[in-house]
């Protein structure tokens, strides 16, 4: 293209400018034009080089008309080259985007049919879904209304219970009240228990404490004057007394008698034990001589001298010891006084008439059995019924009220 554009400017001559314009006109005139001028301007003389002249610019005007039809061509050969190239590369272009249009569509119609068969399995899973929360939910609801229906029942039965606890705490502490002194009365009037009745008031007298209702203060001073009337009261200790007498009736054959020889008892007996390779007529020997020594005894006796007990005497004498303390101990557990008092008499004057006072565990069981003697196993116990009486009025008012 550069080169057929070249080209024309190099042919021009730059002297001819005018001739080539004349020449260029004289190509668009008439012929009769031409030839009434070339008659009127040139004169005969300069007829041949006027036609030279002539001739020479109708060739350049010619070479000229050549060549700008030439570049005419070019131009319009480069034109459409360009304009047809750019339609090709727009054809080429319009195609290629049509196809990726076509493939656009055919993906875009993939994923619409991909799209619709989710849709369906979505719809079957959705169905699915709800066929089985419909099927787990209904038992789940039925079971439901079943609690709550159960629920509220538990709830209105809890709401009652409560109801009645609270209209009944009162209740239920004067009942246990009244129980508590229901059971001091029992204990002081059976029983005898001095100590289990004044426990008893006392913990009655500390649950109305707790309730803290004035109406209740009569009670409470009858409480205070019945627990001072039974701490003026002296206990048996019934528990220790029988133990005591238990121990004496186990040590009665260790007793000494009046005026009766002793046989040593741990002599003659222990070193046999002790020895057995000693020999056997040595150790009879020494029994005998034991025994001949204690036979003579010298006391200086200012009363008349007990006739020696036989071996049967001496036996029924201990039995009947024993028998006394264990009568004493039988009506102790009975509280029977009389009773207990008339054995331990007997018994404290077998030992002072039979048995050696000078002895000092006979001695020792003369005065335990002279301070159980004067124990009172049923003390004169005081009425504690007024509280247990005053409780019960109250309770009678407010049952009317």
């Amino acid at each position: 293209m550069s080169n057929d554009k070249d080209t024309p400017a190099v042919d021009n001559p730059p002297t001819v400018t005018e001739p080539a314009e004349d020449t260029t006109a004289a190509q668009h005139a008439p012929a009769a034009q031409d030839d009434e001028l070339t008659d009127e301007l040139i004169p005969e003389s300069a007829e041949p080089a006027a036609t030279t002249a002539q001739k020479g610019g109708r060739l350049l005007g010619g070479l000229a008309l050549l060549l700008s039809l030439v570049a005419l061509g070019l131009g319009a050969y480069l034109w459409y080259r360009v304009e047809v190239q750019q339609k090709l590369e727009q054809t080429q272009n319009a195609a290629d985007v049509d196809t990726n249009i076509k493939g656009l569509t055919q993906q875009v119609a993939g994923l619409e049919k991909q799209q619709d068969k989710l849709d369906s399995r979505q719809t079957e899973v959705d169905k699915t879904i709800k066929q089985t929360l419909q099927q787990t939910i209904e038992p789940l609801k039925k079971s439901q209304t079943d609690l709550s229906s159960s629920f509220q029942d538990l709830t209105s039965s809890v709401e009652k219970v409560y109801a009645d606890l609270d209209r009944s705490l009162d209740s239920w502490a004067l009942e246990e009240i009244e129980q508590l002194l229901r059971i001091a009365n029992h204990s002081v009037s059976l029983s005898g228990d001095v100590n289990t009745a004044r426990a008893g008031l006392k913990l009655a007298d500390r649950r109305l404490q707790e309730l803290g209702n004035p109406k209740f203060t009569e009670v409470r001073r009858l409480i205070a004057d019945e627990i001072a009337q039974l701490q003026g009261v002296k206990s048996v200790d019934t528990a220790g007394l029988a133990l005591r007498l238990s121990s004496m009736s186990a040590v009665v054959d260790k007793f000494a008698l009046k005026n009766q020889p002793q046989r040593a008892v741990d002599g003659g007996t222990t070193g046999a034990e002790g020895n057995t390779s000693e020999n056997q007529y040595i150790q009879a020997g020494r029994e005998m001589l034991a025994d001949l020594t204690k036979l003579v005894r010298i006391q200086n006796i200012s009363e008349p001298a007990q006739p020696l007990l036989s071996p049967e005497e001496r036996y029924f004498l201990f039995e009947n010891l024993r028998l006394a303390l264990s009568g004493a101990q039988m009506a102790l557990l009975k509280a029977d006084t009389n009773t207990y008092r008339g054995n331990l008499e007997n018994a404290a004057n077998w030992l002072e008439n039979y048995f050696d006072a000078e002895d000092n565990q006979v001695t020792q069981a003369i005065n335990d059995l002279k301070q159980m003697r004067a124990i009172e196993l049923k003390p004169e116990l005081p009425d504690i019924s007024a509280s247990l009486n005053e409780l019960q009025k109250i309770k009678r008012r407010g049952n009317s009220e």
